[in-house]
């Protein structure tokens, strides 16, 4: 059987895994963990690894999404906390043939920030003035996909934004 067509059985337990982790983080006086699991936006990579050990052993990755500040806050702590959580979540898990392999954690963006502009250290390029972000939403709105159609060579330009 390749590892496509593959039925697993794990990821689909991973949130309660993660439910009762927060109760024992929340025991055991380990903000730090349970802000992670807590406030992440999790992703499952199924099949991440593959061992032929036992008739072949499955191994997942999740990637945990934080908000910035949390990501910040805890960044130089990363490699044990991913540890700590991947032993975690396998120390709960009874699925046969299949564990985390690996847990990762990334800042989330949640917004399109105008960091450059707020920084207060942008250089306005000669020739080529910004145009403000109202201005642009005042002609296309926004979340809208903003389509350009030239006559001109038969040119369509689709420009996707959210």
């Amino acid at each position: 059987m390749t590892m496509e067509s593959q039925k697993y059985e794990l990821p689909s337990k991973v949130d309660s895994h993660l439910a009762v982790l927060s109760r024992q983080y929340d025991r055991k006086n380990k903000p730090e963990l349970q802000e992670i699991i807590v406030n992440g936006v999790i992703k499952i990579e199924e099949g991440w690894h593959y061992d032929n050990w036992n008739g072949g052993t499955y191994g997942h990755a999740i990637t945990f999404q934080i908000p910035e500040d949390l990501y910040l806050d805890f960044m130089d702590e990363f490699e044990s906390l991913c540890t700590q959580l991947r032993d975690d979540i396998n120390k709960l898990n009874n699925t046969l043939n299949e564990d985390i392999s690996e847990v990762f954690i990334e800042m989330l963006v949640t917004e399109k920030e105008q960091w450059r502009e707020r920084s207060g250290k942008l250089r306005k390029q000669p020739g080529h003035p910004p145009i403000p972000n109202e201005n642009l939403e005042d002609i296309w709105g926004e979340g809208h996909v903003r389509i350009f159609l030239s006559h001109s060579g038969f040119m369509i330009f689709l420009l996707f934004t959210a």
